[in-house]
């Protein structure tokens, strides 16, 4: 602001990212809630403008009271190296099962609800054949492993730990569906990535999830907290071999509609040349 150069700025948190595992003591929760929201509006008020992922993300800084000019861009997603490809099962991974495999992958921690799927399993396994892999790392793996042997369904779930990045396509492509169940998220690069791979989505319906995963288009929605919901949403899929291959094409239509990284970047070129105009 000294120096007068226009400063853009792009904001991708919500206060939910760090206050989740305080939503049961109100009497905390709430305050430091509005505390977090009032910071990030003051300080994107003292920029020129501001973008942020998704419009349900722009839509919340605006309802908190952010008077800068707004745009929605996406993160976006490389469609050259995430694409639709042969199975090839990264086996320091994941076992070679033969059976379908559900993918979650990103950071394995409390906020990201992870118990929800792992809470499906058991309803899953009942009508359908199949591998739950939760790829990534994080403090809840030892809780939710110990989930899955409550629930007996240890055999059926593989936590792979730390992926390397290079590995992730292949790991996209030798799965049938992907699901996310965090419910604070403002776009989500990993379901970005899983659909550019071409797979159906099962999701939570909370935040701005439902504009990647379109209820009925390229996957299907079920109720926060609501695992029954989740098992049903999986089941419907791997059940019906036309439906998972028409949700997975949609999944790469709509990535390649609006969220390649050549749009992306075009977008933000775009957004300089405002701050700098104006």
């Amino acid at each position: 602001k000294v120096k007068k150069i226009p400063v853009v700025a792009t904001n991708h948190f919500m206060p939910e990212n760090a206050l989740l595992n305080l939503r049961g003591v109100r009497w905390l929760y709430k305050p430091l809630h509005s505390l977090i929201w009032k910071y990030l509006v003051w300080f994107h008020n003292r920029c020129d403008y501001v973008t942020s992922p998704t419009p349900t993300a722009t839509s919340l800084l605006s309802s908190h009271g952010l008077r800068k000019p707004l745009e929605a861009i996406s993160n976006g997603i490389d469609t050259d190296r995430f694409q639709p490809r042969p199975k090839k099962i990264p086996a320091k991974y994941i076992p070679d099962t033969g059976l379908p495999l559900i993918l979650y992958l990103g950071r394995v921690d409390g906020e990201k609800r992870l118990d929800l799927i792992i809470r499906a399993m058991p309803l899953i396994l009942k009508q359908v054949k199949t591998h739950l892999v939760v790829a990534g790392f994080g403090v809840a793996q030892n809780s939710l492993k110990a989930l899955a042997s409550k629930l007996h369904v240890e055999e059926s779930v593989t936590f792979t730990g730390f992926i390397d990045e290079k590995d992730k396509p292949a790991l996209y492509n030798s799965s049938s569906l992907f699901v996310i169940s965090s419910p604070a998220e403002l776009q989500s690069i990993v379901t970005l990535e899983a659909m550019a791979s071409g797979l159906p989505i099962v999701s939570v319906d909370v935040a701005a999830l439902k504009e990647l995963c379109h209820d009925g288009e390229n996957g299907f929605l079920f109720r926060e907290n609501d695992f029954h919901q989740l098992a049903e949403n999986v089941v419907r899929i791997l059940t019906n071999p036309e439906i998972a291959k028409k949700f997975g094409a949609q999944s790469r239509q709509i990535v390649e509609a609006g969220h390649s990284t050549v749009a992306t970047f075009k977008k933000y070129e775009a957004a300089y040349l405002k701050a700098i105009s104006e």
